[in-house]
């Protein structure tokens, strides 16, 4: 964002934005460089590989407060089941970038009003106001696009303020302010609308938990922050290896005589060093007075140098893992043979504990994100307003033999020491604790302990 725009976003809303000149520019280059895709890039493969260990197999539940489901709950799981198909993805976005904000929006254009979401990168979202650490302002650029040799543009600006909570939209096409109406999918968008009774900006921002090496820094870093030096020793590693590969390419040698004696159509003799250039271009080259000319082909195969290479290729990618506050096993390869899952566990904490953190960041951020959405779904009468809850399953398969735990649970509870219904919960975690209650009762009234069947005779 240069400095012509966050004129125009002063001159449109008022707003001056709180991010340095240096922090805007950092977010454009921490976006630009999570989705290069012109070459290896080490920071999308890294947050993918961390996303997948901490989203595999994780699971959101929606209901509404003490089991079961209301229209209102009913609207909010769709929304929520939705945005979870694809939250491995999404996730690995925030790491590799830093953070993605999602705020969430309505419109009705014929398929009835629904509750869809806006999701960027940090480079469009652009804080102008805070109380304490709580963003109570800020402007994303919510959509863009190009049609018909025009650059469109949405800005929104969000704001609460004594519990009301306020949106105006703005359009632009090519940098000129136009009506909303512009555009066929904006059309419905109202320029403003005020929301009261919100406690918070009903926004929703996934940061990633890497240290960002200063304090309360308000702006996520991503996962590969501060790893410049390493990631550029890892990208000159992979192209020494692909010159090594050309390197071992068939080289035809060619007696110099055919270079004196190379003619065009026209029979004119070409110029030796043009012939010489076209030769090497095909991996054609010109042999040496006293060479063999009976060996017409040779190879050259530097293939010692090959375990040289990869070796500095692990050693790198071992220390990126450490920079970045992992264990071997995310680009490296993790020695495992025969180990236990308390052995996995020990090789594996600092990722863990890595992942931890993520499922924390993804806690709040999807908690927020639902909220925002309550918001939306009470303000346009969707459906009564009802009180929620929101529960999440992350897995722990890496980590721990389930079996193992169940096994344990149900020796802790033949002697007392764990509750039955904590037990249905381990192997449901969607039901509520009302809702297991209800099953295990169901249960024990069609099949009866062997102690009830003694008593009843």
């Amino acid at each position: 964002m240069n400095e012509f725009f966050k004129n125009l976003i002063w001159r449109w809303f008022g707003k001056k934005i709180l991010e340095s000149f240096g922090q805007i520019q950092r977010s454009e280059t921490d976006c630009t460089n999570y989705t290069d895709i012109s070459a290896e890039n080490i920071t999308a493969l890294l947050a993918n590989s961390v996303s997948n260990i901490a989203m595999g197999d994780s699971q959101v539940f929606l209901s509404a407060i003490g089991g079961g489901s209301t229209r209102f709950s009913d609207i909010l799981s769709e929304i929520a089941e939705k945005e979870w198909t694809d939250i491995s993805d999404t996730v690995a976005c925030a790491l590799g970038c830093g953070a993605i904000i999602s705020i969430p929006y309505s419109v009705d254009n014929g398929l009835g009003r629904k509750i869809y979401i806006d999701t960027v990168m940090k480079d469009r979202f652009f804080v102008t106001g805070m109380q304490g650490d709580e963003i109570t302002q800020c402007v994303i650029l919510a959509d863009e696009f190009v049609r018909d040799n025009k650059s469109f543009k949405r800005f929104t600006d969000y704001s609460v303020k004594d519990g009301v909570y306020i949106i105006r939209n703005r359009a632009v096409c090519n940098d000129t302010l136009v009506s909303l109406t512009t555009v066929e999918e904006w059309a419905d968008i109202p320029e403003q609308i005020a929301i009261g009774g919100v406690k918070q900006l009903p926004i929703a921002i996934l940061r990633c938990p890497q240290n960002p090496r200063r304090p309360k820094a308000p702006s996520g870093v991503p996962i590969t922050f501060g790893c410049d030096a390493t990631l550029n020793k890892i990208a000159k590693t992979l192209n020494d290896i692909e010159r090594e590969f050309d390197k071992k390419k068939s080289k035809v040698f060619a007696d110099r005589s055919m270079i004196q004696l190379h003619k065009n159509k026209d029979g004119k003799s070409i110029d030796p060093i043009q012939v010489r250039k076209e030769f090497e271009n095909n991996d054609l080259y010109i042999a040496f007075n006293d060479s063999d000319k009976s060996k017409g082909v040779e190879i050259f195969d530097p293939a010692f140098r090959d375990s040289a290479y990869y070796n500095k290729l692990e050693k790198h990618f071992a220390m990126l893992e450490k920079e970045c506050g992992l264990s071997e096993g995310v680009l490296t390869k993790l020695s495992t043979s025969h180990a236990t899952a308390t052995e996995i566990f020990r090789v594996m904490y600092n990722t863990f504990c890595f992942c931890g953190k993520v499922n924390a960041s993804v806690t709040k951020y999807f908690k927020d994100l639902m909220y925002a959405c309550s918001v939306l779904i009470n303000y346009y009468g969707m459906a009564p307003y009802s009180e929620y809850d929101v529960k999440f399953s992350y897995s722990f398969a890496l980590l721990e033999d389930s079996s193992a735990t169940f096994s344990q649970k149900m020796q802790a509870e033949s002697i007392g020491a764990e509750d039955i219904v904590e037990i249905r919960q381990f192997i449901h975690p969607e039901e509520t604790r009302e809702e297991a209650q209800a099953v295990i009762d169901r249960i024990r009234e069609t099949r009866p302990t062997v102690t009830q069947l003694i008593n009843e005779e």
